[in-house]
C-alpha cells in the first residue's frame, strides 16, 4: 500500500490540532527532527510516524491508497488468487497468477506478491523443495524487510499485508519441514509485534496467524496454550466483525481439551466435564461451518469429531 506525502501529513494534522512541533516531538524525537519531517527533508522512520499520528488522534491507515495497482482488476486479481490459494487449487493460482504479473507494475509489493505465489505453487507441485521454497520466500521478505532475521524481529516495524501473507507462508513452510519449533516462535515473535499499540492489527492476516500457531500448539502437545491462542482468535475475529475462520478456532479448542482429557491425569468428574464442553466446541464449529459457504468441504470432518466423541462418551455411561 502507497502513502500520501508523510511530511504534509504530519504538517496538517498538527496544525489541525493546534499542536507545537515541540509537543509532538516529546519522548519520541527532537523538535528539529518534527521541523525536518515537515520540510520534506527527512523521511520519518514508520515506529515514529505511526507515535506521531497516535498523539495526534490520527489513523494512518486513513492516509493509506493502493497506490501499487493500476487497476481494479489487479485488486480483485489479488482476491481470487488469495482465495484459490487457500483452497488449495494451485493449477488455476499458476493461470491468475500469470495474468497478475501481466497487467502490475514493478513496485516492491507486487514484486512480493508474485514471487510468494510463485515459491508456494511450486512447491506443492513438486517442482522445488521446502528448503528451497523456504529460502525464495526470506528472499521476498528481504525485499522490503532488508534485515529480516528469525532471531531478531523488528517489534516496531509496521507490516505490510503482502508481508504478513508472506511470513504466514514462511510459517507454514517451516511447520511442514519438520521445524516446528522456529515456527512457533516466529508465531510468538509476530504476536509481540500485533500486540505492540503503534502496529496496525485489524488485519486479517492476524487470524491466519493465529490459527496457525494454535494448530503447531495443539500439535506440538501444548494443549492450554492452543486453547488460549483459539480464545484470542475469537476475541479479535469479533472486535473486528467478521467471521473467517472462526469455526476453525472453536474446533481447535473442542480438539484440544479431548487430548488434555486423553493425554493428561484428569479426576473423574472433571474428565466428563471437558469432554461435554468439547461436544458443545465441535457443535458450534459444525454450526458455523454449516452457514459459511467456503467451508462446506470441512464439515465431514467436524462432523466425525463430533460423532466420534458423542459415541465415546455414551459407552463410558452405559
Amino acid at each position: 500500500m502507497a502513502e500520501y506525502n508523510k511530511a504534509k501529513i504530519i504538517k496538517y494534522s498538527r496544525v489541525f490540532n493546534k499542536m507545537t512541533q515541540e509537543k509532538l516531538a516529546e519522548e519520541i524525537c527532537e523538535p528539529e527532527t518534527v521541523n525536518r519531517y515537515e520540510t520534506g527533508i527527512l523521511d520519518p522512520s514508520q515506529f515514529n510516524y505511526y507515535l506521531m499520528m497516535q498523539r495526534l488522534g490520527e489513523h494512518v491507515e486513513i492516509y493509506k491508497i493502493p497506490g501499487d495497482f493500476i487497476s481494479f482488476e489487479l485488486v480483485n486479481l489479488r482476491k481470487k488468487i488469495k482465495k484459490l490459494v487457500e483452497e488449495g487449487r494451485y493449477d488455476d493460482v499458476r493461470k491468475e497468477n500469470c495474468k497478475y504479473k501481466e497487467l502490475m507494475d514493478d513496485s516492491v509489493d507486487n514484486v512480493q506478491f508474485v514471487e510468494r505465489i510463485d515459491a508456494i505453487t511450486d512447491c506443492n507441485n513438486g517442482l522445488i523443495s521446502r528448503d528451497e521454497c523456504i529460502d525464495k520466500l526470506v528472499k521476498t521478505l528481504r525485499l522490503s524487510y532488508s534485515d529480516f532475521s528469525f532471531d531478531n524481529l523488528n517489534k516496531g516495524r509496521l507490516y505490510s499485508e503482502t508481508e504478513l501473507l508472506v511470513i504466514n507462508s514462511l510459517i507454514i513452510e517451516l511447520w511442514q519441514n519438520d521445524n516446528m519449533d522456529l515456527a512457533i516462535d516466529l508465531c510468538e515473535k509476530m504476536e509481540e509485534c500485533f500486540d505492540n499499540s503503534v502496529i496496525k492489527n485489524d488485519t486479517r492476516e492476524r487470524e491466519k496467524l493465529l490459527l496457525n500457531y494454535s494448530n503447531m500448539l495443539g500439535l506440538n502437545g501444548r494443549y492450554e496454550d492452543s486453547i488460549e491462542v483459539c480464545k484470542k482468535g475469537i476475541m479479535y475475529i469479533n472486535e473486528n466483525k467478521r467471521c473467517n475462520y472462526l469455526y476453525n478456532f472453536y474446533f481447535n479448542i473442542g480438539w484440544n481439551l479431548e487430548q488434555l482429557v486423553e493425554n493428561t491425569a484428569k479426576l473423574s468428574e472433571e474428565r466428563d466435564k471437558m469432554l461435554q464442553s468439547a461436544m458443545m466446541y465441535y457443535w458450534i464449529s459444525y454450526k458455523l461451518c454449516n452457514i459459511l459457504p467456503e467451508c462446506k468441504d470441512n464439515l465431514p470432518t467436524i462432523k466425525k469429531s463430533l460423532d466420534d466423541l458423542m459415541r465415546r462418551q455414551k459407552k463410558r455411561t452405559e
